[in-house]
């Protein structure tokens, strides 16, 4: 059985290499590739790792796609429909540029993580991280809509790899307005009101029309607004 060494923290890389290295046939492991746009139809049953790339995760509303999840590389991608049936199912993925996606076999992945404590960690943090950002996003239905926005803005940074201690996040180019619009639970025009607001305020700015937001100081303007909830 081949293992690698883990020096100090496993990454995604490692758990990929062992499981490609110890599968036993070419069903518990594979690597896809998806265009921008395209669908992400992969069996259900099956955890999929997003090796690199940006997926969006839709939830049907009134007939109508709404983003709720955002992912970039490196990440477990909608792990929990690995344990619900397709006709359970209420979400489609989608990727937004080119994707490299890794399916692995549910058993196969469950029971590798049974012999490596080190990479059950590894997911756990990832999963922890994730459902914190899940329960923050639920988190803002009722709320005034600038806090919906502050607080959407914040969470999307983070579920696309902003870095806790930078100031500065620049959401990518493929994350457009009507995805955070989405996001934030607003409709494209009630959004597009609340950012004039926030740039004016220079909690924002508009570069290129992508937004670059102010951690910090998105982060405070939720501390101060907290006490209207209390």
């Amino acid at each position: 059985m081949y293992r690698k060494e883990i020096k100090k923290e496993a990454t995604i890389e490692d758990i990929i290499q062992e499981l490609e290295q110890n599968a036993l046939n070419r069903e518990q492991i594979q690597r896809r590739v998806y265009n921008k746009n395209e669908q992400i139809k992969e069996d259900y049953g099956r955890v999929i790792i997003l090796k690199q790339g940006y997926v969006v995760k839709f939830m049907l509303v009134k007939n109508q796609e709404r983003a709720v999840s955002f992912y970039v590389g490196e990440a477990l991608v909608d792990f929990d429909r690995v344990f619900v049936s397709k006709e359970e199912n209420q979400f489609t993925l989608k990727a937004l540029s080119k994707c490299e996606l890794i399916s692995i076999e549910k058993q196969y992945f469950l029971d590798y993580l049974s012999i490596r404590p080190i990479f059950t960690e590894f997911i756990l943090k990832k999963l922890t991280g994730q459902l914190h950002q899940f329960v923050v996003k639920m988190g803002i239905n009722g709320k005034y809509q600038r806090d919906r926005v502050l607080i959407g803005l914040i969470n999307a940074a983070y579920a696309l790899g902003a870095d806790q201690d930078e100031d500065f996040y620049e959401f990518p180019t493929v994350i457009n307005h009507y995805f955070l619009a989405d996001y934030c639970d607003l409709d494209a025009t009630a959004f597009s009101k609340i950012c004039k607001m926030l740039v004016d305020e220079r909690l924002i700015f508009l570069k290129k029309r992508q937004i670059v937001i102010h951690l910090r100081k998105l982060r405070q303007a939720v501390k101060e607004s907290q006490g209207i909830y209390m």
